[in-house]
Order: C-alpha cells, then sequence, then structure tokens
C-alpha cells in the first residue's frame, strides 16, 4: 500500500515482534508514524493480546493525539482484527488498514524497524535478566529516534523530521 508521506500523524503503522529472553517470552508492540518514521509508542509484555496492542495506541496518542482522519495499519494478527481492538480504535475516530495475508512488506516499515533493532542491538547482547533486555530496548528506542540518521528521511533522524512536520504546521 502507498500512503501519504507529506506529513505526521496521517499513518500510524503497528506490529508485534517476539522474543524469548532467560527462558521468558517477551513480546514488543511498537506503533511507528510512517512519515517521520518516529516509533512513537512500544510496550514489551509477556502477553500477545489486544491488551498489549491497546496500551501501546494509548501511550502513542497521550504523546501525539491521533487526528479523526488517523490510520492505524497493521498486519492481520487476532490482536489487531479482535473485536475490542477494532472498536477501540473507532472510539478514538481511527481508521484500520490491514495488510494482506502473506504480504509483510506491506507494513514494511514496521517490519524494517524490527529487521533492525533485531541486528544493531538484540542479537548483538546476552541478556541475563528481564531487566536488562528492557533497558536495551528503550536506549534503542530514545537511540533510533533521536540520533539514528535515516536516508530517507534525507540523513535527519526521526525526531528532527517529526520536529520539521510540527513546525511546519505552526506557520
Amino acid at each position: 500500500k502507498r500512503y501519504a508521506l507529506s506529513c505526521p500523524d496521517v499513518a500510524w503503522l503497528s506490529d508485534v515482534t517476539e522474543f524469548k529472553i532467560c527462558g521468558v517470552k517477551f513480546y514488543i508492540c511498537a506503533i511507528q508514524d510512517i512519515a517521520s518514521r518516529y516509533i512513537l509508542s512500544y510496550k514489551i509484555s509477556t502477553h500477545n493480546n489486544t491488551k498489549l496492542a491497546a496500551l501501546t495506541f494509548e501511550e502513542a496518542n497521550q504523546l501525539r493525539p491521533a487526528p479523526l482522519s488517523l490510520l492505524f495499519h497493521s498486519d492481520q494478527g487476532t490482536i489487531y482484527t479482535s473485536l475490542s481492538f477494532s472498536s477501540y480504535l473507532r472510539a478514538h475516530g481511527v481508521t484500520q488498514s490491514f495488510s494482506k495475508k502473506g504480504t509483510p512488506h506491506e507494513n514494511g516499515y514496521m517490519e524494517s524497524f524490527f529487521a533492525t533493532l533485531k541486528k544493531e542491538e538484540i542479537y548483538r547482547r546476552k541478556y541475563n535478566a528481564p531487566e536488562e533486555f528492557f533497558e536495551s530496548i528503550e536506549k534503542y528506542v530514545q537511540y533510533y529516534n533521536n540520533e539514528r540518521l535515516h536516508s530517507c528521511l534525507g540523513y535527519q533522524t526521526p525526531k528532527e523530521a517529526l520536529d520539521f512536520y510540527d513546525l511546519l504546521s505552526q506557520t
């Protein structure tokens, strides 16, 4: 799918990935603004359920209140297609969009973020406790948003791109 990339808060993307750390399976749900590539929110849980997705959305919505025309795109995972999550988004005036089954490239920016997170952070470390894993993810998301340059953003960080859009909208 092609999205309008002209400004933030047109489309948010979401996905969930999982890791086994110290014998425990953890799920990371993240939400990314498509225009700026900024990770608006992420949550880590031992349960992959609609509560995880809703809490992640709630945090993103507190950071950047979703406009009524926001498109929320994800794969067709059960947490996203559930009646409770769909109703939750509708209550916030958000329209849902789904990738076709078996086409992960349709949610490519989120897939790319998780691939980068794994390659640049998670697979390079050995975690001796879940807390080390949580701290590592927090530091990486901060790095990704505030320091990591993106060629698709003209070699800006996601934060710089988001700030630029926000500055333009104020004028």
